[in-house]
């Protein structure tokens, strides 16, 4: 059982390792104008701050709620995080299949990104 918790803990760090520089240069390079791709950048991680903290308020609500029952608390916290996680996959499928733009949302295509090199020179005069 520890060793099954080890490879998948492992295997997602490593995805996740993987794909966050991808995602930064995705954002800093599908922006409009070029030299908004720094405040792109800087969203991704207020982005991550903000999901971190309702994360571990959630996390602490849905304990308080199982207690005293650890069992409960555990069994809380694993079925609505799971919960969470598939919607999360539902919500990124529609979006890769571009069905999010009935929705009044148009995501970047794919091919936007990378298609523009970051502005370096910025304030370079």
């Amino acid at each position: 059982m520890l060793a099954a918790w080890i490879v998948g803990l492992l295997v997602a760090g490593a995805g996740i390792g993987i794909a966050w520089p991808h995602l930064a240069v995705g954002a800093m390079t599908a922006v409009a104008e070029p030299g908004e791709g720094a405040r792109a950048s800087a969203a991704i991680n207020t982005v991550q701050l903000i999901a971190n903290a309702f994360g571990a308020a959630l996390a602490g609500v849905l304990v308080n709620i199982g207690e005293p029952s650890t069992l409960h608390s555990a069994q809380l916290l694993l079925g609505t995080f799971a919960a969470l996680a598939i919607v999360g996959v539902a919500v990124a499928a529609r979006a890769a299949r571009g069905e999010l733009a009935s929705l009044g949302l148009s995501p970047v295509p794919a091919s936007d990104f990378g298609s523009r090199e970051p502005d370096c020179n910025r304030g370079n005069t």
